[in-house]
């Protein structure tokens, strides 16, 4: 059920950011994504100090660094 939630709010929060986005000025936009930026680094942060594999999440970290690259995932 929760993956379900998750999609659902994840798709509501796409078509609103699509609908309204464009009504806010850019700084308030900017504003927002780097307030969500944020906080999604410090959940990753609290989620890594309470893993009990740590290297799992090293592991993950990397592999996921290196098929980025290898893919050019940043060049669009």
């Amino acid at each position: 059920m929760g993956t379900i939630l998750n999609i659902i709010t994840v798709l509501l929060g796409g078509i609103i950011g699509l609908l309204l986005g464009s009504r806010f000025p850019n700084k308030m936009r900017e504003t927002v994504v780097s307030a969500l930026g944020l906080f999604s680094t410090a959940v990753g942060l609290q989620m890594t100090f309470a893993s009990k594999n740590i290297l799992i999440v090293l592991g993950a970290i990397l592999s996921g660094g290196i098929i980025g690259e290898a893919i050019g995932i940043d060049e669009g």
